[in-house]
C-alpha cells in the first residue's frame, strides 16, 4: 500500500499534510440502537470497496479527489501539484460526510471502524494545524465549515506499518439520540 494515501473516516475534518488512513470493509455506523428511523436504515454498513455509497465529499481547502482502493475510502494531498515529477505535502481540509439517519426511535447507538493512520505526527510530536476528526452533528447546514460539531473522535492510535489495523468503537452522545437528522 502506497505511503501517500490519506483517509478521513466519515465527518473527518483535516488539515492535512502527510496523515494517512484507511478503512476497510466493513465500516458500521449506528451498528447497535433499537428501533429504525426514516432515514437511512439502521444497522447500516457501508464497504467502501468500489464506491462511497451513500457518502459524500466535500473539500473546502484544496481539492483532492476521495478514491475507494484496497477496500477503503481514502484521499491524500501528498501529491505532484506543479508537474515537476516531485510529490509535495499540500495543505488541506477534505470531508467524509455520511448520509442522515433519524434516530428518533433508537434508544442507542454506536459507530465502530477499523483503520490505519500514518505520518500524522513528527516521530510523535503534535504537527500545527494537523487534525484527523470524527465528527457527528444533528445540524448539518450542508456546508460542513458552517455546521456545529460535536467532536467523537477520542484518541486515534498512529501505526507505524501499513498492516496493523486499529479499531474505533464509540457511543453516539445521549445528547443525538432520539434525534431526526443525525449526520457524521
Amino acid at each position: 500500500m502506497k505511503k501517500t494515501f490519506q483517509f478521513l473516516a466519515l465527518a473527518f475534518a483535516a488539515l492535512c499534510f502527510t496523515a494517512c488512513e484507511d478503512v476497510p470493509a466493513p465500516y458500521n455506523i449506528f451498528s447497535e440502537g433499537a428501533g429504525q428511523g426514516t432515514g437511512s436504515h439502521l444497522p447500516y454498513t457501508v464497504t467502501f470497496e468500489s464506491s462511497l455509497g451513500d457518502f459524500t465529499t466535500e473539500n473546502t481547502v484544496g481539492d483532492f479527489p476521495w478514491t475507494c482502493q484496497h477496500s477503503c475510502a481514502q484521499i491524500t494531498s501528498y501529491i505532484d501539484t506543479d508537474g515537476d515529477g516531485t510529490k509535495e505535502n499540500n495543505p488541506a481540509t477534505s470531508w467524509l460526510i455520511s448520509p442522515a439517519f433519524d434516530l428518533t426511535g433508537v434508544e442507542a447507538a454506536h459507530v465502530s471502524f477499523d483503520y490505519i493512520l500514518r505520518y500524522y505526527t513528527n516521530y510523535g510530536a503534535a504537527k500545527p494545524g494537523v487534525a484527523d476528526k470524527v465528527l457527528i452533528t444533528a445540524n448539518y447546514t450542508g456546508d460542513p465549515s458552517t455546521t456545529t460539531w460535536t467532536d467523537i473522535t477520542g484518541t486515534l492510535t498512529e501505526g507505524s506499518d501499513w498492516n496493523t489495523w486499529y479499531k474505533y468503537s464509540v457511543d453516539v452522545p445521549a445528547a443525538l439520540i432520539g434525534k431526526d437528522n443525525v449526520v457524521l
